[in-house]
């Protein structure tokens, strides 16, 4: 009855995860409780991870570690808004409509996913636990990665803080946030950089990079192909598609991505999501 009311009091799944709070439980009954889930939505293969293994994803496949990613339902596409700060642009170009990720039989697991989260939040965070103490039996000799929201932006350190004290000091995780009130390292051996939206004005983002922070930002679809120049309005501008993994990345700095999917088809403007790199 109490998390009925939870639910029904807030529309945000990072508001009803914090004050539902989660705990560690054991592989096999989280595992368990994955596939009875996925049964009863009829999969043909209800035991498969919870995570996206690091073979299996583009983007993370770049980076010079192993890393898994979780990939939810963005926004409001699942029953719980998990992008409280997104804006219309971010919800009309999110990486989920690009690529596989637009699938319908991908879309439709990652509202799954988040379901299932919602649902069993203890479960699903010792999934995330777990799946990565798998990755780092699996690379016992490295350092290893995780993305926590792909397509997502949940403040995991808020709702599941064991998942990087529990974790081994070889497990980094890494983040892109739309959520600017968040502290850039909100955990132990945990980075965010900060997305810029389409109301982000080039002194708003000096501001995020002069306290050391990193800002995302999108630039026209040509500079994939193009390099970028090494300041956009002064500020230290790094290519951010030749790796997904912006835990290394120097501090204070813009991380330029070229714009993908649907953002491929914005004008850009300083108004807009995608930024012109000159005026």
């Amino acid at each position: 009855m109490a998390t009925q009311l939870i639910i029904t009091r807030t529309a945000s799944l990072d508001e009803y995860l914090t004050e539902t709070r989660t705990d560690l439980v054991p592989h096999r009954e989280a595992r368990d409780c994955w596939a009875e889930f996925r049964a009863a939505r009829d999969y043909t293969t209800p035991r498969v991870d919870y995570m996206t293994r690091e073979n299996h994803n583009k983007k993370t496949k770049l980076n010079r570690i192993p890393t898994i990613s979780w990939t939810g339902a963005p926004a409001r596409t699942g029953v719980r808004n998990a992008c409280t700060d997104s804006t219309i642009a971010c919800r009309n170009v999110c990486i989920r409509y690009t690529g596989r990720l637009d699938f319908p039989y991908a879309i439709q697991v990652g509202r799954d996913r988040i379901e299932f989260l919602r649902l069993h939040p203890d479960e699903a965070c010792s999934l995330i636990h777990w799946e990565t103490m798998n990755l780092t039996k699996r690379y016992p000799d490295q350092a290893v990665a995780r993305r926590l929201n792909l397509v997502t932006d949940l403040r995991f350190e808020d709702f599941a803080p064991w998942l990087f004290t529990e974790a081994p000091e070889s497990v980094v995780t890494y983040d892109y946030t739309k959520h600017w009130d968040r502290d850039p390292e909100p955990a132990d051996r945990y980075r965010l950089t900060f997305s810029a939206n389409e109301y982000h004005t080039p002194d708003d983002i000096r501001e995020m990079t002069d306290s050391g922070r990193n800002v995302a930002v999108v630039f026209p679809s040509e500079y994939k192909d193009t390099p970028y120049p090494d300041q956009w309005f002064g500020i230290p501008l790094i290519n951010g598609d030749l790796t997904d993994f912006r835990y290394e990345d120097p501090a204070g700095v813009i991380v330029g991505l070229y714009a993908k999917g649907r953002a491929k088809h914005i004008i850009p403007g300083m108004d807009q999501f995608v930024k012109p790199v000159s005026l």
